[in-house]
Formats: structure tokens, C-alpha cells, sequence
């Protein structure tokens, strides 16, 4: 089995975009999204989709280890647009006080925050491409 990474990647930044105006509209109306919403709400819609593709495709369910190798690169694809985002947000939104952010952490703790981001990026990928998966060969018959 070979996941479709660029349907991935669509996938993925239309849920960013999706989440982004949901949010909008939320704080417009006074209330926010739960804070590890955004993080994990793209990925868990963009494997689900990958895994219905991939059931619909090969007409089989995949052994778990092949599951977690197909996770990595949708993984690597989810941790790219998050760091595109997160560059592009501190050279265009946050101005003068880029440097000021990005010295809160240190180099060490960015490098943290996208280990465990993609570390749970990961699993999110797994569980939910075996959720699609799944569910479309139920639904097949």
C-alpha cells in the first residue's frame, strides 16, 4: 500500500483553513476551540480520508505494523505545513517581536515542541488512517 501524499496535504491544509475560520467565527461569538483542537483535529481528518482511499484502492486491511510506517510520511508532511505556518506567522504576523518569541524557548525547546508535536501528529496519523481504513471496508461489505 503507498498513501497519496499530496491528497494528504490538501486534506490537511483545508482542515487548517477550515479550523482557522471556525475559530473566527467562534471568537466572534465570544468562545474558543479547545487549545489541542487545531493541533491534532487536521491530521485526524486527513489520515481518515487517506485510510477510506486507501480501502476503497487496495480492498484490504493492513497489517499494524504497515500502518505505522504508512503514518510517517503523512507525519513528516503534517510536521512540514505546521513549520511552514509557524515560520510564516513570525516573519508576517508578529513583526518586532519574533525574536523576542522565539528566545522564550531557545533552539532546544522549538526542537522539543516539534518532536512531541510530530510524535503525536504520528499516532494521530495511525489510529485515524486505521479508523478510515476500517470503516470503508465495513461499509463495502
Amino acid at each position: 500500500m503507498q498513501v497519496d501524499l499530496q491528497r494528504y496535504a490538501t486534506h490537511f491544509a483545508l482542515a487548517l483553513l477550515g479550523i482557522w475560520l471556525l475559530s473566527l467565527g467562534l471568537d466572534y461569538l465570544g468562545t474558543r476551540l479547545p487549545s489541542g483542537f487545531a493541533s491534532i483535529a487536521p491530521a485526524m481528518l486527513a489520515a481518515q480520508f487517506e485510510g477510506f482511499r486507501l480501502a476503497k484502492e487496495y480492498n484490504r486491511p493492513f497489517a499494524p505494523r504497515e500502518a505505522w510506517r504508512l503514518a510517517i510520511p503523512l507525519t513528516l508532511v503534517g510536521i512540514g505545513i505546521n513549520l511552514m505556518l509557524t515560520l510564516g506567522y513570525f516573519l508576517l504576523v508578529s513583526g518586532d517581536q519574533a525574536m523576542e518569541i522565539l528566545a522564550l524557548l531557545g533552539a532546544f525547546g522549538w526542537l522539543m515542541v516539534f518532536v512531541i508535536a510530530g510524535l503525536v501528529i504520528w499516532v494521530t496519523n495511525r489510529i485515524f488512517l486505521g479508523m478510515g481504513l476500517r470503516a470503508q471496508l465495513k461499509r463495502q461489505g
